[in-house]
């Protein structure tokens, strides 16, 4: 397939569509050649030479490949380029929000979305990681849960749970503050939802970090092998939940510590109280 001055110009044109801060007296200003190069390209079938073609595709954050055969190299689509050098030209800290947003999406995907389920919904144990992101102002409010207009779902914040030494609740305010979580999250009734701020580092294996937040749906019922919330003796942790047939027969449930440490404690009698099952993990952008 020979090289048409035409498609190239076009190509060109496709570019500053998307891009209405542009022309092609900037792009030839750029690349050093007459303002009606490109009507000559056109009219007379003349092609732009190698270097003329660099310092294009230079300005437009395209490629030479692309000015000549329409493709990208690796089947990068043009728009995917373009968007990219506009993330190029932020600075790094929302460079890094945009980043850790398509971090959601990739994950999501690689999941194959959100499952349909009758009851509840459990993601297995990952970060989540959503940017600092200013919430639009339109809103609709039901009951005492915001609904943001671009699929952002407010959660009460309850406080702090302990990833390591469990501490105490405390008095829950009537009215706590709320963090936002994405709706894909949520399924069913939001107001079975609630989220605490995680504190101690006894699940680093499994990538719960102090200062992370933790997602959750209200459980009573202990489920082996996932992580929940326990609160014993008046005090709450984040643990994983093992559950095991004693010398009886009888089932344990035990909550394990998952920091090397192998530690482990039976729950027994009536001391304990299963609190809620982990659905995700919100942590702030560039913390890994």
């Amino acid at each position: 397939m020979g090289i048409s001055g035409e498609k190239i110009v076009s190509r060109i044109d496709n570019i500053l569509e998307e891009n209405s801060q542009l022309n092609r007296a900037d792009v030839c200003r750029h690349a050093k050649i007459n303002t009606g190069a490109m009507t000559d390209w056109v009219k007379k079938g003349t092609i732009p030479a190698a270097d003329t073609l660099y310092l294009i595709a230079e300005f437009l954050g395209t490629t030479v490949e692309y000015l000549i055969t329409g493709k990208n190299a690796d089947g990068i689509p043009q728009e995917i380029v373009f968007i990219a050098q506009k993330i190029a030209s932020l600075s790094p800290n929302d460079r890094q929000d945009i980043l850790d947003f398509i971090d959601i999406k990739l994950k999501k995907h690689k999941k194959g979305g959100a499952k349909p389920v009758e009851t509840s919904f459990v993601m297995e144990a990952e970060p989540v990681y959503l940017p600092n992101i200013t919430i639009p102002i339109r809103e609709e409010v039901k009951d005492n849960v915001i609904f943001h207009e671009w699929g952002v779902i407010e959660i009460p914040l309850l406080g702090s749970t302990a990833a390591g030494k469990p501490i105490d609740f405390g008095d829950l305010d009537p009215t706590p503050p709320t963090r936002p979580w994405t709706a894909s999250l949520i399924q069913g009734d939001p107001e079975n939802y609630y989220c605490v701020t995680v504190r101690g580092e006894s699940m680093l294996e499994a990538d719960i970090k102090d200062g992370d937040n933790a997602l959750l749906i209200h459980n009573q019922r202990p489920k082996h092998g996932e992580i929940m919330l326990v609160r014993h003796d008046n005090s709450s942790t984040l643990k994983r939940i093992r559950i095991t047939k004693g010398k009886n027969g009888q089932e344990e449930t035990w909550i394990c510590w998952e920091d090397g440490s192998k530690r482990k404690e039976k729950l027994v009698g009536e001391g304990y109280e299963i609190q809620g099952l982990l659905v995700a993990i919100e942590r702030k952008p560039g913390k890994r």
